[in-house]
């Protein structure tokens, strides 16, 4: 008889278990993966598309001026106004401009000529008693605050309660010594 390899001990007789692919869990997450697509690709199908939208035409000669929602800019006050704040004496020329409603521009546009010489001394004190850093600023933010505040005061709030300016514009403020 053939001679039979002598036998293994018990130790080396199991050989480890060769290790594959977790099939079951990669199986698992695929088609959890495919559920969650599936349930966005309806729920994002039933909300609906998004609202169109239409850029709208804005003329820039304002050949539309009928519309009476539209912004309108009214003069308030075009002048000089003193101020000594720095010891030395210095004129600053200044134009103001409101932006008002279309529909309210006529009414305000009354109110500012009927009542200008306020206006004008309001603003003027504002210039007077205004310090050298607020000529300074970039946009000048405090003056503008301060004219706003004249104005809504002024004038008195809408039926709504809220300002009738839509916005107060300082459109030039140039300072000149006066004192050569």
């Amino acid at each position: 008889m053939a001679k039979e390899p002598p036998a293994k001990p018990a130790a080396e007789s199991q050989e480890p278990a060769k290790k594959g692919l977790p099939i079951k869990t990669i199986g698992i997450v695929v088609v959890l993966l495919v559920a969650e697509a599936a349930a966005m690709f309806f729920i994002l199908g039933a909300t609906g598309k998004p609202k169109e939208t239409e850029a709208a035409h804005v003329d820039p000669h304002g050949a539309g001026k009928s519309d009476k929602g539209a912004l309108v800019e009214l003069n308030v006050v075009k002048e000089r106004f003193p101020n000594n704040s720095t010891g030395r004496p210095w004129i600053w020329d200044a134009e103001i401009v409101v932006q008002v409603k279309g529909s309210e521009s006529e009414r305000i546009q009354g109110v500012l000529e009927s009542r200008a010489a306020e206006i004008r001394t309001g603003i003027g004190r504002i210039w007077r008693t205004a310090q050298q850093a607020h000529f300074n600023e970039p946009g000048l933010e405090t003056l503008t605050r301060q004219v706003t505040a004249f104005l809504d005061e002024l004038l008195g709030p809408d039926a709504e309660g809220h300002s009738q300016l839509k916005r107060v514009l300082v459109a030039r403020c140039v300072g000149f010594p006066s004192d050569y």
